[in-house]
């Protein structure tokens, strides 16, 4: 058995992994690895099924399970979307507590005009979501502590504001993270850096 992982810390995550016991797996993305993180641009759009049609870069754990309390931590950046109405500029976030046939998760997105949204997501169908709104700026600093009971997203803004929303957590395992780019339309992007994951304690 390999040694337990704890942590990783990775500029551009999904790109060019060493650890065996890291795996990454690409669902309608196209990956783009650079200096400046990992771009993640969607494939397909809302029309082909919103909850599914998310742009996804899922990091799992070989031969072992995630615990039931973990923090992830990243910058998202690069948000861009290609459309001309109802565009919040881009949308990026993180699923946890996701189910092994992905039909269930918790998740939070980001935009590009600040606005930051938790959605309970069960058997492909999204409820109980929160909403916070920030300034828009350029990036945002995300952490994601996560419990068997909750999940809780703090975003800053690079001037210096920040908000929190903890949502109820729909299952207390997880079967793989999942970095995302949600908003809206085939072409939209969203860059992931400084990410790491760390078990709690």
């Amino acid at each position: 058995m390999p040694v337990e992982l704890n942590s990783i810390s990775r500029n551009e995550p999904g790109c060019d992994e060493r650890d065996t016991r890291v795996v990454w797996d690409r669902v309608k993305a196209d990956v783009e690895c650079s200096a400046e993180g990992t771009t993640l641009r969607k494939q397909i759009g809302w029309d082909d099924g919103y909850l599914k049609s998310y742009a996804e870069l899922r990091m799992s754990l070989k031969d072992q399970r995630f615990p039931s309390a973990f923090k992830v931590t990243f910058v998202i950046s690069g948000l861009s979307a290609p459309e001309l109405d109802m565009n919040r500029g881009g949308c990026g976030g993180l699923a946890v507590h996701t189910s092994a046939d992905s039909g269930t998760y918790d998740y939070f997105n980001v935009c590009g005009d600040g606005w930051v949204e938790t959605i309970r997501v069960i058997g492909h169908s999204g409820a109980d979501n929160q909403t916070r709104q920030l300034p828009p700026s350029g990036s945002y600093a995300v952490i994601v502590d996560v419990t068997a009971a909750e999940v809780r997203v703090t975003v800053s803004n690079r001037i210096g504001q920040s908000t929190t929303v903890s949502s109820p957590a729909v299952g207390g395992t997880t079967a793989y993270l999942s970095l995302m780019t949600t908003w809206r339309n085939a072409g939209a992007t969203a860059t992931f850096s400084d990410f790491s994951y760390s078990t709690a304690g």
